[in-house]
């Protein structure tokens, strides 16, 4: 004690004489104060091995100590008072930090104790450099008052080093909050800043961690996502004021926003590895916020192909979730089975009713919701086809066809074409009648839409494809009839074909429907011929007096017909 007041003796002789204007006064001057200060900086080294002393617990705290520290520390106020710069600064802050550690040292020699009250002395340091400057009127901070803060909150962040307990999160939180304010005092500290967010993100986890340390780790990836979305959206939210308080941009928050959403979704992914015994609700809902903030991420891009991105992200990640709610949650087996019988009519009239919304005036791209609606319909397909639910079909093959009408896009029919056919299937065959004709016919029907719907198949320059594809359908449709059947259905198909053909002025349907006739009458002459053999030589009979009379007409009216075939032939270029 009797250091301090010898100290305090020194600088007062040092006061005293700095009144004096004669010259050998003011070289004693000069030398009592470099004297006082070589004299502080002894007190301030002993009592610094003092402290260390103390807490390896080779030493025990008392008052005097501390009543040496607070005297140095007035000594130390008196001398600097007039003329404050960084090195007062420093020096008041060394002999503060032994004086803390001297006080908590007699309450408690806890580390954690000592780390918590130095990044409060810090916290409270960088608040009193803001209103210190305000009060002054300066324009520049001297370097201490960023340094000291500094300094203060990193030492306290060490002496909690390895440790994990209700405190250390919070220790973080407030070195994290030193941080961000000296960061925002000057451009170059913007580094600072980022540093900060790192540390709030840290800080909260850790906060965390104490709270969930027993739990499983699916239920600690569950946690972890649920506050990596909270966090996303407390910055997402914030922005203004952020971004004003901070002198940050936009972008730069958005960039930390971002980069918790892909946080929470690793999280998320990860408790799907594991198993958990919390309510899978808290997955659920962090899901359907990062889905949301991708989504609503999409709207006012000012460069599209991202914000389409951004979308796609928000797809993706809610259907993963529409999924993982489905395993994980448990339902009542009436919505079961109702989910598994109905989901697919559910999900055509949805992508209906998505194309329909004015996307563009709610700011997105439309592409993207474009797509999902075109997707939605065959994904429900999917997930119902083995529920023998064919209803699904019907509604998603009438969805496909509103929504290539709606889109201009024909090609979409196909899907409904598609799904018609595999519909139809356990109809036709509950129906029990010409099963083999109504399967080929309906092949057929599907083949010649497909000429009506195909952009490629239209226009006359494209007469000869049309033909092809009508002469395949419409021959599958003759061969498969006249081998599944031997009475006379071949005949009546070729009849109707024939006047389908001559009635449409379609060229396939003739030939075909012609072919089938003769090559089904022939048949049947043959299966008579063998059953009546006198009814052969009656029919034999017949048609050679039915040539005998094409012939002589011919030779008769060779002019007239020759006229009318030519007509015809010409006419028939024509047809189709």
């Amino acid at each position: 004690m009797s250091d301090s007041f010898t100290l305090i003796f020194i600088w007062l002789l040092w006061g005293y004489l700095k009144q004096k204007s004669h010259r050998l006064t003011t070289i004693y001057t000069k030398a009592i104060d470099i004297w006082g200060i070589i004299f502080a900086t002894v007190i301030l080294v002993i009592f610094t091995l003092h402290s260390f002393a103390i807490y390896w617990q080779y030493l025990e705290p008392s008052i005097r100590s501390i009543i040496v520290i607070l005297l140095l520390l007035f000594a130390i106020i008196y001398r600097t008072w007039e003329k404050i710069n960084n090195w007062t600064f420093y020096s008041l802050g060394w002999a503060l930090e032994l004086l803390t550690i001297n006080i908590t040292a007699i309450f408690n020699q806890s580390l954690i104790t000592l780390a918590v009250v130095n990044v409060i002395l810090g916290f409270s340091l960088q608040i009193l450099g803001e209103l210190w400057n305000k009060k002054t009127g300066k324009v520049h901070f001297l370097s201490s008052l960023h340094i000291l803060p500094l300094l203060y909150g990193g030492l306290g962040t060490a002496l909690r080093w390895n440790v994990l307990n209700i405190w250390t999160g919070l220790i973080s939180l407030i070195f994290a909050l030193i941080i961000m304010g000296i960061g925002r005092r000057k451009e170059q500290f913007k580094p600072l800043i980022y540093l900060a967010f790192i540390l709030v993100s840290w800080s909260a986890y850790e906060l965390l961690f104490y709270q969930i340390s027993s739990f499983s780790w699916g239920d600690k990836y569950l946690s972890m996502a649920a506050l990596a979305t909270t966090i996303m959206y407390v910055y997402r939210l914030s922005y203004p004021w952020l971004s004003s308080y901070l002198n940050l941009t936009t972008r730069d928050l958005k960039i930390i926003a971002h980069l918790h959403w892909i946080l929470g979704t690793i999280f998320l992914g990860f408790s799907l590895l594991y198993p958990f015994t919390s309510k899978p609700l808290i997955g659920l809902s962090a899901g359907v916020f990062l889905s949301q903030y991708a989504i609503l991420e999409g709207r006012n891009f000012s460069d599209p192909i991202k914000g389409e991105v951004w979308v796609y992200l928000g797809f993706i990640e809610a259907i993963s979730v529409a999924i993982y709610g489905v395993l994980t949650i448990s339902f009542s087996p009436y919505f079961y089975n109702f989910l598994n019988s109905w989901i697919g009519t559910i999900l055509a009239l949805s992508g209906v009713v998505i194309y329909s919304l004015p996307w563009r005036q709610w700011s997105w791209s439309r592409r993207p919701w474009n797509l999902l609606a075109f997707v939605l319909p065959l994904t429900g397909v999917l997930t119902t086809f083995f529920s023998l639910n064919y209803i699904n079909l019907w509604v998603a093959a009438i969805c496909y066809g509103v929504l290539a009408k709606m889109s201009q896009k024909p090609r979409l029919f196909y899907l409904s074409l598609l799904f018609i056919n595999i519909a139809a299937y356990p109809w036709i065959n509950q129906l029990n009648l010409l099963p083999s004709l109504l399967y080929s016919s309906l092949l057929w029907l599907s083949l010649l839409l497909v000429i009506i719907i195909e952009p490629r198949c239209q226009g006359e320059a494209r007469k000869n494809i049309r033909y092809y594809l009508r002469l395949i359908a419409t021959g599958f449709l003759c061969i498969n009839t006249l081998v599944s059947y031997t009475n006379i259905i071949p005949g009546i198909l070729g009849l109707i074909l024939i006047f389908l053909g001559l009635s449409l002025k379609i060229r396939a349907f003739l030939f075909m429907g012609t072919f089938t006739f003769i090559l089904n009458i022939f048949y049947q002459l043959v299966i008579l011929s063998f059953s009546y053999p006198l009814l052969k030589w009656m029919l034999g009979l017949l048609i050679g007096l039915i040539f005998i009379w094409i012939a002589a007409s011919f030779e008769n009216r060779r002019t007239q017909i020759s006229t009318l075939v030519n007509h015809w032939m010409r006419e028939f270029d024509n047809w189709e």
